[in-house]
């Protein structure tokens, strides 16, 4: 287990390695533009870093029926 200090960095990075492609390639699908696509998942993963905590497994895409 890792200490709390740098677990919050080690679940955004596995998040990130995780969905980054997916949730890129479907805001470029929905925008039909890459450069906003990229300009939200930016925003998104600030917006996660900034609230200092991580989704938690539960609300991933993965999970959604």
């Amino acid at each position: 287990m890792l200490g709390p200090e740098l677990e919050l960095p080690r679940q955004i990075e596995v998040l990130y390695s995780d969905h980054h492609g997916w949730l890129q390639g479907w805001l470029r699908r929905k925008l039909g533009n890459a450069f906003d696509a990229a300009d939200l998942v930016h925003d998104t993963y600030l917006r996660i870093i900034s609230r200092g905590r991580a989704p938690a497994p539960m609300e991933s895409r993965q999970h959604r029926a």
